[in-house]
């Protein structure tokens, strides 16, 4: 890329065998260097934060212990996992949600999920989300 009139750059370094490649020219003279970062000391996220959660098209909330609530239309006989929408604040964490799925449901019935988060870190947190079904 060609430098803009600050001079700054900024690199996303995601692994220490990477290397960056420097080209300056001036009056005609090209001077090349390669940076190798084999002595970087890359730290790894440890972001586990959800930042949003939808049920069966139903946008949850989010209440003072982190967990998730929603109340999902009268008339609702099942929840599934994969019907839950979960967005995480950190791009490189993953997560899972226990169990599979809830059926035969009536008004009134709270049905909860286990969300478990897993940051690129390794470390972890457990969340619930709360499902109630209207009557």
């Amino acid at each position: 890329m060609t430098l803009d009139s600050d001079g700054l750059v900024v690199c996303r370094i995601t692994s220490t065998s990477q290397s960056i490649r420097v080209v300056a020219t001036k009056n005609g003279i090209t001077n090349t260097e390669n940076i190798a970062l084999t002595g970087l000391t890359l730290e790894l996220n440890d972001d586990k934060s959800v930042s949003s959660v939808v049920v069966e098209n139903v946008n949850a909330t989010k209440d003072a212990n982190d967990d998730w609530n929603v109340t999902l239309p009268a008339g609702t006989t099942s929840i599934s996992a994969e019907n839950i929408e979960v967005v995480l604040h950190a791009p490189n964490a993953t997560y899972t949600i226990n169990p599979e799925g809830y059926s035969e449901l009536v008004g009134g019935d709270v049905k909860t999920f286990t969300l478990r988060v897993v940051a690129q870190d390794g470390t972890h947190s457990n969340y619930q989300i709360s499902c109630t079904i209207a009557e």
